[in-house]
């Protein structure tokens, strides 16, 4: 596995439900593999943020902003499209982009933020920008809906709107 791709997929692991107790581990192993893409920084600020936390709570909070506030949903193709037929579309053909790449979907819509980020650290340069400058728009209104609720979350989409940020020509940011 390469640097890149270990931290896409230990970023994507941040943003899933927390499963499991060694949750802080996840936090962990994502300020380790992202340390060289220098994004570490707001993952640090959320490690500070959970610190003492047990796994009922982590899951609590999670469940607070991403399942019950759904400005904060997960699911991109919503922010993006909303309800509109376009966005059948869209899950269709990010079905297929799965597939040829080898992502596993999960219990989730295809477009599903974590879900995004593990496709694309396996998508070459030119698909893996492409598809960071599109769903950029949607991280960033996550991420500015979890840092005015005060959600520790927001940090972690800090370091995501980061990462696509590498990917993207300077021209292309927002």
């Amino acid at each position: 596995m390469t640097p890149a791709v270990d931290a896409w997929d230990r970023l994507a692991d941040l943003i899933e439900y927390p499963d499991e107790p060694w949750y802080a581990n996840r936090v962990d192993a994502c300020i380790d593999a992202t340390a060289a893409f220098g994004v570490a920084a707001p993952l640090e600020r959320f490690r500070q943020s959970i610190a003492g936390g047990d796994l009922a709570s982590w899951q609590e909070r999670y469940t607070e902003v991403f399942d019950f506030d759904p400005a904060c949903t997960l699911n991109v193709g919503w922010h993006l499209l909303g309800d509109a037929p376009e966005r059948g579309a869209f899950l269709a053909a990010l079905r297929e982009d799965l597939a040829r790449a080898g992502v596993f979907e999960r219990d989730e819509l295809p477009d599903h933020l974590p879900t995004l980020l593990r496709l694309i650290a396996r998508e070459e340069d030119a698909e893996a920008a492409e598809l960071a400058a599109y769903i950029t728009p949607a991280v960033t209104r996550v991420r500015e809906r979890l840092t005015a609720c005060g959600s520790p979350f927001g940090d972690v989409l800090d370091a995501v709107a980061r990462m696509l940020a590498i990917l993207q020509p300077q021209e292309a940011q927002p």
